[in-house]
């Protein structure tokens, strides 16, 4: 059946053309045959929905670091418009800046990587047909990687200890242990297990009651078609340790003990002659100061003659004191005459002296003694 007809009466005439092709588009003219003649023109437009003309394909694998070109040409009248989209609503490209939608009938990847691994929509519209839409799917192989969690593990002995690794690869890689140089298979000492996770997979080895000779470097292993990687840990032993602490010994320090003995008052009314010395023999005073265990006796040794002259005849000082400092125990002249406690008749109690009060009170008794009060 021919694909032109011609159909006419003495009213009209009409031209079918089925099925109509993209070659039929243009003017086409009516003419009647009177005198004079007439004629009319109609132009015809084909509508060419999209038609694909070259595409990659559903799949499309390509190495890392390889070029690749994914494309979707089509033919359409009006002419269409290609764009490309990443599935997941993912950015196509991300550096050096985001790119989401790629305009014409290829989309190039210079240098792919692996984050481009995904599946591509071309979508192929001219706006008065329907549109085309086909899905490639590309996949990026590289070789594994693997990250530690921690690269030395340690466990006491006879407490079961975990090691981690972690792989990335396309393909798949398959994973192994190893220790000494010898394969790791299940056993009752050794126990393995993956979780994988989106592209990465974590691959762990649990070491069962380990021994002295079980804290070594253990090493775990990934490996595909495109490469091979390893890792190693160090298993190694927690031993208890017991530190002893060296104490110091305490400080013992003796709060200095200081003794006044008044010279006893003599009897005899009568007055002493210049040239009969006053006895001090009992006249004490004694600083002790105790520090581990070390005794120091702060009184100097006596004169040649015991005695030290200041004025008048017969007037003497005490025995002197002197400072020793010993370590962090020093008494000072200062401490010593700070406080004397007295004892004799009604004076109880501490009161505050000095060598200058200690020698006036010397005094004061030597006069009381001697004077006459009349009271005979």
């Amino acid at each position: 059946m021919p694909r032109l007809s011609l159909t006419a009466d003495h009213k009209s005439a009409a031209l079918t053309i089925s099925p109509v092709r993209a070659q039929d588009r243009g003017w086409y003219m009516c003419q009647v045959n009177t005198d004079p003649m007439t004629y009319t023109r109609s132009y015809l437009q084909v509508l060419v929905p999209p038609v694909l003309t070259e595409w990659s394909g559903s799949s499309v694998e390509a190495r890392e670091g390889a070029a690749v070109s994914l494309i979707c040409s089509a033919r359409a009248y009006p002419p269409a418009n290609t764009t490309w989209r990443r599935t997941d609503a993912e950015p196509i490209f991300e550096k050096p800046r985001i790119v989401w939608v790629i305009e014409g009938p290829d989309l190039v990847f210079p240098s792919v990587r692996r984050e481009h691994h995904a599946a591509y929509t071309c979508h192929v519209t001219n706006g008065v047909t329907t549109p085309v839409s086909r899905t490639t799917y590309l996949t990026v192989t590289y070789a594994p990687l693997i990250w530690l969690e921690r690269d030395m593990v340690g466990t006491k002995a006879g407490v079961d200890a975990t090691l981690n690794c972690t792989s990335e690869g396309n393909p798949t890689p398959r994973h192994s242990w190893s220790v000494n140089s010898s394969n790791i298979t299940e056993s009752s000492k050794y126990h393995m297990e993956e979780v994988k996770n989106g592209t990465r997979t974590k691959f762990i080895l649990t070491v069962r009651n380990p021994g002295p000779g079980d804290f070594t470097y253990y090493g775990c292993h990934a490996v595909n078609p495109t490469g091979y990687a390893k890792g190693t840990i160090n298993l190694f032993e927690i031993r208890e340790q017991v530190i002893s602490v060296p104490t110091q010994p305490a400080w013992h320090t003796t709060t200095p003990e200081i003794f006044f003995e008044p010279q006893e008052i003599p009897k005899s009314p009568q007055m002493p002659s210049a040239s009969s010395p006053i006895n001090h023999s009992s006249n004490k005073i004694r600083v002790d100061t105790q520090r581990r265990k070390n005794v120091v006796t702060n009184r100097l040794p006596p004169s040649p003659s015991d005695e030290y002259k200041l004025g008048g005849k017969g007037q003497v000082y005490p025995p002197r004191i002197a400072e020793t400092p010993v370590g962090r125990n020093r008494t000072s002249f200062k401490e010593l005459f700070n406080f004397i406690p007295l004892s004799n008749r009604s004076c109880a109690g501490y009161i505050p002296m000095s060598p200058f009060v200690f020698f006036f009170l010397a005094c004061l008794v030597h006069v009381l003694a001697t004077v006459d009060c009349g009271c005979k």
